[in-house]
């Protein structure tokens, strides 16, 4: 994997990148003066509405389109259809000026609470059976944002759906998950995302062991020789302590990514990769003006032909590839948990570290400082708002920016807003800290590679080595937390470099939080954090 990008410098640069790309995404004319009538839902014939299920169908556009493949856009994580013809997106605009005839869709996601890829992929596929019905044809392209991908991907392979879709192409779509997924079900971020209420089916499914586990059953089957695959991807976090900026440092430990979806993840075995644009982010994949253009050569025909397909042509059998979380790097220190008043974290940082970035992020704002060793205070650099289409996104986040902190021992004073009304009841909150800390020493994880599962009642062996520039770190030592499946309370034990974990017997997406600690060369206490996750037996899927 990737190292974490380095330097205070890199960090605001690519802020002020995002910056200059969002000031100019919205002057792009076409939908925004004139654009076409908007899609009508086709069971009222009204604008869109948000329900789960509803197929909006787009204006028919000058010639009638039936010389070009009608296209098919999927929403993805929380979204709705109208995402794709509102707020200054003009895919939709693009689409019809380009003369396709179109239809947007509706999944559980648009309803309030996301659907998992096997909800969703089974809705789906009657949607696209009612699709190329009202059309007269006898198959569709179709354009999919982030796990709307995955949707696809499971409408077509497990649900009957391969003959009605030539190309599926992808705008970042995690096809390997999120670790911002596997987040939210750790043993600190489980509770606030809870209570911003999203550890619902959809971040579920993003985990990276459920993902895994989705791979395994899904690329070796013979229905994707109905389908040719392309994929895409952002590396932009978007503006500077943006809705996106926070994700995107996050998941830098995890390589080059979109705020929300790293470039490996957006890879998929079967697929043709198409682009990766260094502006975009993971909101921006999906607007017509900064993709469309890439992906109009994909779409304006049919491979296979108008004819209804009666079985599917040879599928390429994808390579064997590395498992991409075998080998992880803890790059953060991670807390969190209920707040109820006030809580104060202690934290080491060691010697010779570069950066201090410390992200706090809560259901609203918070009474926040930072305490370093010798008594000084510090203020976030920055409150901002986050992304509700993004595993943890739409807490608010605390940021704070400290260059050359001192080594020792730093605390965080962590206080909840006082209630408008002391009659009132305060409503429940969470916090989580991450802490960046930008120094030599590297700590990784290694799991058993091979199998995207794990036995029930296995107990597999990981390896953690710390080391710095100079080489090995000896004597360090795990907390483990292993989570039940759906975040169900787990075990907590203590143990060596070579923690063993015993697993569960019942199937289940089960998430491992691992703390590391021990002592840098002048003897001063280390400390970083990492969560993963990992699917044990046969993972059932969903109705």
């Amino acid at each position: 994997m990737a190292g974490k990008t380095r330097g205070l410098v890199r960090w605001v640069a690519g802020g002020i990148v995002g910056m200059a790309l969002v000031a100019g995404a919205g002057a792009h004319p076409a939908a925004s003066l004139a654009g076409p009538p908007p899609p009508q839902a086709a069971q009222t014939g009204q604008a869109a509405t948000g329900v789960a299920g509803t197929i909006y169908y787009g204006a028919i556009p000058p010639g009638g389109g039936a010389n070009k493949p009608v296209l098919v856009f999927v929403q993805g994580l929380h979204g709705q259809a109208s995402g794709w013809w509102t707020n200054g997106n003009d895919m939709y605009a693009d689409a019809y000026g380009a003369g396709f005839r179109t239809a947007f869709v509706d999944l559980t996601d648009a309803s309030g609470t996301g659907g998992s890829v096997w909800t969703n992929g089974r809705m789906l596929a009657g949607q696209l059976s009612t699709i190329t019905a009202h059309y007269g044809v006898a198959s569709v392209n179709v354009v999919a944002h982030s796990k709307g991908g995955l949707d696809t991907n499971a409408a077509i392979v497990h649900y009957g759906a391969g003959p009605r879709v030539q190309t599926l192409f992808q705008l970042a779509s995690p096809n390997w998950g999120s670790q911002l997924a596997d987040l939210s079900y750790s043993w600190w971020g489980g509770w606030l995302a809870a209570i911003l209420g999203q550890r619902d089916d959809a971040v579920y499914s993003l985990q990276t062991g459920q993902m895994s586990y989705f791979r395994s059953v899904t690329d070796s089957r013979a229905e994707n020789g109905y389908v040719h695959y392309a994929t895409s991807a952002g590396t932009s976090h978007g503006s500077l302590f943006g809705k996106l900026w926070w994700g995107g440092a996050y998941l830098n430990a995890y390589g080059s990514n979109d705020g929300a979806v790293t470039l490996t993840s957006a890879h998929l075995p079967l697929g043709s990769h198409v682009f990766t644009d260094s502006r975009l982010d993971h909101d921006g994949m999906a607007v017509g003006h900064n993709t469309w253009s890439r992906v109009l050569p994909y779409a304006a025909s049919l491979w296979r032909g108008a004819a209804p397909a009666q079985q599917p042509p040879a599928a390429r059998v994808p390579v064997a590839a590395p498992d991409p979380y075998a080998a992880l790097n803890a790059a953060d220190i991670i807390r969190g948990g209920p707040l109820a008043g006030r809580a104060v974290e202690r934290f080491p940082v060691e010697s010779g570290a570069q950066a201090l970035n410390v992200a706090v992020l809560a259901p609203g704002p918070l009474t926040i400082s930072l305490r370093a060793p010798d008594g000084r205070r510090y203020r976030p650099s920055a409150v901002s708002g986050g992304d509700a289409n993004v595993p943890l996104g739409n807490a608010t986040q605390h940021i704070f920016q400290i260059a050359a902190p001192l080594a020792g021992e730093w605390q965080a004073e962590i206080g909840a807003a006082a209630p408008v009304a002391l009659a009132r009841p305060t409503p429940p909150s969470a916090y989580l800290l991450v802490a960046e800390i930008q120094s030599d020493l590297r700590v990784d994880l290694s799991r058993p590679a091979g199998a995207p599962t794990f036995a029930p009642g296995a107990a597999p062996q990981f390896q953690v080595a710390a080391r710095d520039r100079v080489g090995s770190l000896a004597g360090v030592q795990t907390e483990v937390h292993l989570s039940g499946d759906k975040g169900a309370p787990g075990s907590t034990t203590r143990q060596g470099a070579t923690p063993r974990v015993a697993l569960p017997t019942a199937p289940g997406v089960y998430n491992l939080s691992l703390t590391v600690r021990g002592l840098d060369r002048r003897g001063l206490p280390f400390e970083r954090s990492l969560t993963t996750s990992f699917g044990v037996g046969a993972l059932p899927a969903q109705p």
